[in-house]
């Protein structure tokens, strides 16, 4: 069974590291090359936002998974 989708997780920074945005282009372009859907947060900032921006860039499919978590915790009592 071919695979169809995979989930990245990544930063909303581009991080420390100078090889972190070559290989999160890379990723994004590879997934996109082979028709495989990426899922992950929506975000459009740091090594997230550069995977998502190549995968689009080369023609793929994004599909972007936000919640809407409330602001503070439930008060435990």
């Amino acid at each position: 069974m071919p695979l169809r989708r995979v989930c990245v997780l990544g930063g909303s920074s581009p991080g420390g590291n100078p090889g972190y945005a070559p290989a999160a282009t890379a990723i994004g372009r590879l997934l996109a090359d082979n028709s495989i859907t990426l899922i992950c947060s929506g975000g459009s900032a740091g090594s997230i936002g550069m995977v998502v921006d190549a995968a689009l860039a080369a023609g793929g499919k994004v599909i972007g998974v936000v919640l809407d978590l409330p602001a503070e915790p439930p008060l435990q009592i």
